[in-house]
């Protein structure tokens, strides 16, 4: 019984270990953690939203996909896929290209960082924004 104990318990541990490491390495200067998002539409599965970090210091990679797909009677009535790269210095935006098919309407976003000025590009236009910009992000609340 103490021998299933011991085994259970190392089990465990390893367990907890593996899990932490994906989000706490074990260097303090690098960074990996991923998060995988079952979508559901009345408890139904539609599709997936996954979000992957990497880091090396001050510096993050956040990519992201999600793909969704509502069928109604064997069609699909609705569609959407989402692609994003965002890279961040110091917990502000430096760039992001983002691409959305929104059941056939195509978006975009392009950014880049230029001295204290985020320059952003989308389907309505250009922008410039001040100081430091944060997106809506899972990984950093």
């Amino acid at each position: 019984m103490l021998t299933r104990r011991k085994t259970q318990l190392t089990l465990l541990l390893a367990f907890l270990a593996g899990a932490l490491s994906a989000v706490n390495p074990a260097s303090a200067d690098t960074l990996r953690a991923d998060w995988s998002f079952e979508v559901l539409l009345n408890d139904k599965p539609i599709g997936f939203h996954d979000f992957s970090l990497t880091g090396d210091g001050e510096r993050r990679t956040l990519t992201t996909e999600a793909q969704f797909d509502v069928k109604f009677l064997f069609v699909t009535a609705f569609r959407y896929r989402h692609d994003n790269t965002e890279t961040w210095t110091g917990g502000c935006l430096e760039s992001i290209s983002a691409n959305t098919d929104n059941n056939g309407d195509s978006l975009y976003v392009r950014g880049q960082r230029f001295d204290n000025t985020l320059q952003l590009t989308d389907q309505s236009g250009r922008r410039e924004l001040d100081d430091c910009v944060q997106t809506f992000a899972y990984w950093n609340p």
